[in-house]
């Protein structure tokens, strides 16, 4: 099969709400395949047509993503550069006044090919991309927000031991909006996708020869979970199982089902009980 005919072929594809509405999204082209993870801090206003600000933000970057990849890019950095236009200009257009810590952003992890047949690696945020040839995984993408949401925990489990009738939230959702003020699109914090902030800058990129990679899974932190919360998973495991018979819904039954068993966090210690959880997988076709 010749150079024109390589395009990742999609082969499974799942986003699934924690509890209310779905703050991610994913997307994929012939071209490319995406996860967005969409957040906001804990304020209470609404900024967007909702319909929460985070779900809002996540659909339009989404959008923006497929008009941009929807064909062969040339150069998968330029394309995204458009993305960060279009999303920019959307949120301009359809959204109330507020300081950027309290604007709605979003973690991304893009795979994309370019025109010369060259795999592009593109992360900002905790998200995770996982490649796997004839077998053997090895995990793109790293994030800052790690070490603060590990602080936010261990937080959260000393206030919960001053006792049972302690409500630890009050004083956690203080220290969480800090974080967003001081630390989110800063070089010593961490970095995502904002609708008003820099971050192309941030975004990790690497590069692979399409004959280096058979399969691509893409996955949200709440479906990364399995690996880095729960263990029940190594990163090869998890590709296997996206794989396997049952794929993703199979992997987000168990998910949800290692949630539901402890559902005051004590046992795996995280500051959702439960969150939302996507993931697609593609290989590449050739």
């Amino acid at each position: 099969m010749g150079d024109a005919e390589i395009r990742l072929e999609t082969l499974d594809s799942l986003s699934d709400p924690g509890r209310f509405s779905n703050e991610d999204a994913v997307g994929a082209t012939s071209a490319a395949a995406w996860v967005v993870d969409g957040t906001k801090g804990p304020f209470d206003h609404t900024l967007t047509p909702g319909p929460t600000d985070a779900t809002w933000h996540a659909r339009a970057l989404n959008n923006a993503l497929l008009a941009q990849f929807a064909e062969l890019p040339v150069d998968p950095s330029l394309s995204l550069a458009g993305v960060a236009e279009l999303l920019s200009d959307t949120y301009a257009g359809n959204s109330a006044a507020a300081p950027p810590h309290e604007q709605p952003s979003a973690c991304l992890a893009l795979v994309a090919i370019d025109a010369s047949m060259r795999l592009h690696l593109f992360n900002i945020g905790d998200c995770r991309i996982l490649l796997e040839k004839a077998g053997q995984v090895c995990t793109f993408g790293t994030s800052g927000i790690e070490r603060f949401e590990t602080a936010a925990i261990v937080e959260l489990t000393r206030l919960r031991d001053t006792g049972d009738a302690y409500d630890p939230w009050p004083q956690l959702r203080g220290t969480l909006r800090r974080n967003f003020e001081t630390a989110m699109n800063r070089p010593d914090g961490y970095w995502v996708v904002h609708p008003s902030l820099p971050w192309l800058h941030a975004v990790e990129h690497a590069e692979f020869a399409v004959s280096d990679v058979d399969h691509v899974l893409i996955a949200s932190d709440g479906f990364f979970r399995l690996v880095n919360v729960f263990g029940a998973y190594d990163a090869a495991g998890l590709v296997t199982g996206a794989l396997g018979v049952g794929g993703l819904a199979a992997l987000c039954a168990e998910l949800r089902r290692r949630e539901a068993d402890d559902p005051t966090c004590r046992r795996h210690p995280r500051l959702k009980s439960m969150d939302d959880a996507s993931a697609v997988l593609v290989r590449i076709r050739r």
